[in-house]
């Protein structure tokens, strides 16, 4: 009977007694469940326990990584969940400059990011770093040029900025240290201006200097002629100035310094006029002297007469004027001087009355 249960029957254990194989775990209510006897045994395994989940089934978090065998690890409980990182994950190491081999630099947030282990080595280079610039990718800035030999040479970063000049690049020498060659100057704009290299040479005289200009495109002022050997002789500079008058022009002598021949006399403004060279010739007559008038071209005056063969008589000046009456013209015999001959008298007013000529033969005019 029921009263007999106690003497006869034992009470079957619960499953919360009972200790699952590793591979499972207790169910949630093993508390209310029963073994098949009083004490539980293997064969209550499937009755108490559910199977864990295997590490392999839970993704592990950013910086972690499964550890070894993960598909034979098991998680705490019937599924994985956070609680399981430490035994199912291992920490993956962190990028620093100690991964970067040489020719390389750590990327930037290099702490934040993560090796493929938990230790970094050579795999998790690409990872981890960036290459260096090298110089061949660097443009020397305006007076410097890239130093020879130097295009696999790298970079203080990822990229290669001003810092890196002096690395890359040499300086150039200004062309105002140019020695330019004779008959070339240096160019007005010359300290802005670089030579090929730290040391200018014969090869940058075309960039530095400009040919001195000819004195044959210069033009003389007046009073001055070009040299004869203008061609052959240079200016102090690239244009001809004022400045170069000196080595370009001869100096012309002022008419005033020419003896103009018989005949001729200066012209007014002689002071003003030059000679075609250094020193007035006989050819620069024409330039400097003025045809003097001949007496031919004088009226004598009242008890004067031309002289004889007056075209061969000059005046002082290309005009005859009352000033060359002396040259021009001699003067007539008074009657007063004249004795009338026989059957003649002198004319009442004789004193005002000139010989015809200078010979004795006055009767008509006396």
């Amino acid at each position: 009977t029921a009263e007999d249960t106690g003497t006869c029957c034992e009470p079957l254990a619960r499953c919360r007694t009972f200790e699952c194989p590793q591979q499972m775990v207790l169910k949630d209510d093993a508390s209310i469940i029963s073994c098949a006897a009083h004490v539980c045994t293997e064969e209550d395994a499937a009755t108490c326990c559910d199977p864990r989940q295997t590490c392999d089934a839970l993704p592990c978090p950013a910086g972690h990584a499964p550890r070894r065998h993960a598909d034979r690890r098991y998680c705490g409980a019937q599924a994985c969940s956070g609680r399981d990182v430490d035994a199912c994950c291992k920490p993956l190491g962190r990028c620093d400059e100690e991964v970067c081999p040489r020719g390389y630099i750590a990327k930037h947030g290099a702490s934040q990011r993560f090796c493929a282990r938990g230790e970094c080595g050579s795999e998790d280079v690409d990872t981890c770093c960036d290459t260096l610039g090298a110089c061949s990718s660097y443009t020397c800035p305006r007076g410097y040029a890239t130093r020879p030999g130097v295009d696999d040479v790298l970079c203080l970063g990822r990229t290669c900025t001003e810092r890196d000049k002096g690395t890359c690049c040499i300086a150039l020498a200004l062309c105002t240290s140019h020695a330019c060659p004779p008959s070339f100057t240096l160019k007005e704009e010359a300290w802005s201006i670089f030579c090929m290299g730290p040391r200018c040479e014969g090869a940058d005289t075309e960039i530095c200097c400009d040919p001195l200009a000819r004195c044959d495109t210069y033009a003389c002022p007046r009073g001055y002629a070009t040299r004869p050997e203008a061609e052959t002789l240079r200016c102090a500079g690239h244009e001809c100035a004022a400045r170069d008058k000196g080595t370009c022009c001869l100096a012309l002598a002022p008419c005033s310094r020419h003896a103009c021949p018989v005949g001729t006399i200066l012209k007014d403004q002689a002071s003003e006029l030059f000679c075609a060279l250094g020193e007035c010739a006989p050819e620069d007559s024409p330039i400097c002297c003025d045809a003097l008038a001949t007496c031919d071209s004088f009226d004598c005056p009242r008890g004067f007469e031309s002289v004889g063969n007056s075209s061969d008589y000059f005046c002082a000046s290309d005009k005859c004027s009352s000033d060359d009456r002396g040259t021009c013209c001699d003067r007539l015999a008074s009657c007063t001087s004249f004795t009338c001959p026989p059957g003649y008298s002198t004319r009442p007013n004789a004193g005002e009355l000139f010989c015809a000529g200078l010979g004795p033969d006055g009767e008509a005019s006396c």
